[in-house]
């Protein structure tokens, strides 16, 4: 998850650098919110399962929103 995150911070500053240059295309823009949802999903799934593995209580709305 910490890679994901870091590979997550990289492309917003790779981002940010092709903004200045007029050179952030559509593409890379759908890449970049594709990416924003996965590592939120990833968040809420590690969540889910710490939570769980702490208590055995299963919340299935974090689980649901994760998936």
């Amino acid at each position: 998850m910490v890679q994901l995150n870091f590979f997550f911070i990289v492309h917003i500053l790779a981002s940010d650098a092709l903004n200045s240059r007029h050179l952030l295309h559509i593409t890379y823009k759908m890449y970049l919110s594709s990416l924003t949802i996965e590592c939120l999903s990833l968040t809420f799934l590690v969540c889910y399962y710490g939570m769980y593995a702490a208590d055995g209580v299963e919340k299935h709305w974090i689980k649901l929103i994760g998936k």
